[in-house]
């Protein structure tokens, strides 16, 4: 709240496709960083970093944070039309706000925030291509009842990887 800097995030996943061929030029970051702002524990994770689950799966379960602050800039070439769709998801997997934030201006934008929860009566709030501010505010009571309507967490499995496979009719 003071402006101090409490950490810098340094992505853990670089992209070899597309326009992105970040491999060439970067090496991916080594740690996470979590901090607390107004009762709110949030965790950034840039471009690349979102769709890979099992990032925001630890962010949110293992570390407790309530809001993921993705920062993008995702041009629209082939990938463009999923990326709503992942930040959705994410969401909703890890119920959680998402704030997936692309860079504006033409070839560009379209930044959105999900709630915990997504459908018809609770949509994303979508943002267009140029520069725009808009004030959003989260609440916790939401995030809660969600977690309470709909308690995915608690189901979790944790011995995927150890369970017996049955393939072509045959267990191993």
């Amino acid at each position: 709240p003071q402006g101090d800097l409490i950490g810098h995030y340094d992505k853990l996943h670089v992209a070899q496709f597309g326009v992105s061929m970040e491999k060439e030029f970067f090496q991916r970051g080594s740690r996470l960083v979590v901090f607390d702002i107004g009762g709110f524990r949030v965790a950034p994770i840039i471009c690349y970093d979102f769709r890979f689950p099992e990032l925001c799966r630890a962010l949110c379960r293992d570390h407790g944070v309530h809001l993921i602050l993705h920062c993008a800039a995702f041009g629209r070439d082939e990938a463009f039309y999923s990326w709503h769709h992942f930040a959705v998801t994410r969401a909703m997997e890890n119920q959680c706000y998402f704030a997936s934030l692309n860079r504006a201006g033409e070839g560009f934008g379209n930044s959105m925030i999900c709630s915990p929860w997504v459908d018809e009566n609770h949509p994303p709030i979508k943002f267009g291509i140029e520069e725009e501010l808009k004030r959003v505010e989260l609440d916790m009571g939401v995030l809660d009842s969600v977690r309470a309507s709909y308690p995915f967490g608690t189901d979790l499995r944790e011995d995927y990887r150890s369970l017996p496979v049955v393939s072509n009719g045959r267990l191993p």
